[in-house]
């Protein structure tokens, strides 16, 4: 078909011009080299294969290790069940479908087993840790004590800092603790005792995170936060636990972010906690460093503090900072979290809270509790102490923290595991082995360390002891936590009676490697006579 274009003219008539029918325009392709073809589709199935066998490769390696299905194939397993909120329970659920020993990820297993837990963290074993550690590194580029993965590194810096947790170069530790205690029942006497028409309902999350962040800033560097004295979480230290979880595991878990992060650069581009910030993380390392910095600057006599010590034992200004920022991050909650879940299991229960009340005043009476009780008084006294081994027990504070086989490798159960593998721990299901804690081993009961043979009573502190890990990682700060949870019961009971307000709804928790409890509500009574 052919189209005429006429323009009209007024008073002449101009030519016509004929267009072809652009639809018919034929375009000439030019000629493809049919190898440049061959040598794509050749690549790119070259691709595909070499990924199948890199895949298959992963898969192969720890074959002999059952698991969920996908987890060979990748760490998104692993990634999905951190930033779950329910890490622990997941990992329990693999090791009670499993076996003691499970696999998690293309280069990850997993273990309930105990025995094969105190071996590999021996003091001589050959494993170290894993670069699952490196997501903790709260600084890109200085590691601390909870990060350091060089066994030699890790051991000197532990040298450098046992006294301070010990005691010894800090001789008023228990005094100290002893103050903060009593700053808990003097917040309570003044805005949570409750009366018959009158019902002032106390937040026990929030209270034992007060405590247990107001003890260690106190004993860290000689002073508290002030968070029971305003009834606050001063610096937002609960708010940047709950905000940032999730995220240091994301890092954990793929330890290649946590490199990308150690830019400053990056750092800045992603919001990354900054000691401008007001609050949170970032705050925190601010009051770090200033403490830090006015104390190495001070010509003052050094203080008698874990901070004093520190400096006194080599820690440089870039260490002793990160030190401090560790004591509160991980320090805080391992008591907090114990604090609260012992407690909440106390007062659903009748019995247990009778018979515990029962021994505190008995020991009252006889003179073998003072006020405040002394750390060596709580250690004798029987029921108390099934009371905190259970409340460990039952509700570990913890994470994965998984390890890192020798190079060599290793056999574990008569199965090879490879070097370079990667174990974590279920210590939620560690502390619930049937064989070693009965069959009632989900259930509270103080009364199982009461009841069991010396033999079997041994057995049971070995697998509770891994609640502050073993070996050569055997938490420092164990003995502090300790003498806390040692007198905060007692203390507490011997004045008031504590009940929950709502037994249908006891609380809310989340755990990212550091348990996040809030809302547990309880209504505080104070006793007719006092203990």
């Amino acid at each position: 078909m052919i189209y005429k274009l006429i323009m009209v003219h007024p008073g002449k008539a101009l030519p016509t011009y004929s267009v072809p029918n652009l639809t018919k325009l034929e375009v000439t392709q030019p000629q493809r080299d049919p190898t440049v073809d061959l040598l794509r589709d050749a690549v790119g199935a070259a691709f595909v294969i070499y990924q199948a066998y890199l895949t298959y490769r992963a898969y192969q390696r720890l074959a002999h290790f059952d698991g969920p299905r996908w987890a060979p194939f990748s760490r998104l397993w692993l990634l999905r069940n951190h930033v779950s909120g329910s890490q622990h329970l997941g990992l329990a659920d693999v090791c009670y479908k499993y076996g003691p020993i499970a696999r998690v990820g293309p280069n990850h297993l997993l273990t309930s087993d105990h025995n094969v837990y105190l071996r590999i963290t021996a003091a001589r074993s050959a494993w170290t840790r894993s670069d699952w550690y490196r997501g903790w590194r709260f600084d890109g580029t200085v590691d601390g004590l909870l990060s350091e993965r060089d066994d030699k590194k890790h051991n000197h810096l532990r040298s450098q800092m046992a006294l301070s947790y010990s005691g010894k170069e800090n001789p008023d530790l228990e005094e100290r603790i002893d103050a903060r205690v009593m700053d808990m029942i003097n917040l309570i006497q003044r805005k949570y005792v409750s009366t018959p028409g009158n019902l002032r309902v106390l937040d026990f999350c929030n209270l034992a995170s007060y405590f247990s962040l107001d003890v260690i800033s106190d004993i860290s560097f000689g002073e508290p936060f002030g968070c029971l004295e305003q009834d606050r979480d001063v610096h937002s230290y609960m708010t940047m636990v709950e905000d940032s979880g999730k995220y240091i595991l994301v890092a954990a878990v793929y330890p290649e972010i946590a490199r990308l992060m150690e830019r400053q650069w990056l750092r800045d581009l992603m919001g990354a906690p900054s000691p401008k910030d007001e609050t949170g993380l970032g705050k925190l390392i601010s009051l770090a460093r200033e403490i830090v910095e006015n104390r190495f600057k001070s010509e003052l006599p050094e203080r008698m503090d874990m901070l004093g010590s520190f400096i006194r034992h080599g820690l440089t200004r870039n260490q002793a900072e990160l030190e401090v920022i560790l004591q509160i991050v991980a320090g805080a909650d391992t008591v907090a979290a114990t604090f609260r879940a012992t407690m909440l299991h106390v007062i659903t229960n009748p019995g247990i809270y009778n018979t515990l009340v029962s021994e505190i005043s008995q020991g009252v009476q006889s003179g073998a509790i003072s006020s405040p009780i002394r750390d060596s008084e709580g250690q004798q006294l029987p029921y108390l102490q099934a009371v905190i081994r259970e409340g460990l027990r039952i509700f570990p504070p913890g994470g994965y923290a998984s390890k890192e086989a020798p190079p060599g490798g290793d056999t574990i159960n008569g199965k090879h595991v490879p070097g370079g593998t990667h174990l974590g721990i279920a210590i939620f299901a560690m502390q619930r082995q049937k064989h070693v804690f009965g069959d009632d081993a989900d259930l509270f009961r103080p009364e199982r360390w009461l009841e069991a043979s010396p033999e079997a009573r041994s057995e049971m502190e070995k697998v509770t002891s891994l609640v502050f890990s073993g070996g050569k990682w055997t938490c420092l700060g164990k003995t502090v936590a300790n003498m806390e949870l040692n007198k905060i019961f007692v203390e507490l009971l011997r004045r008031f009676d504590v009940a929950i307000v709502d037994p249908t709804r006891t609380w809310f928790s989340v755990n990212w490697s550091i348990f996040v409890n809030k809302e547990m509500f309880v209504r505080v009574t104070e006793r007719k006579e006092q203990l």
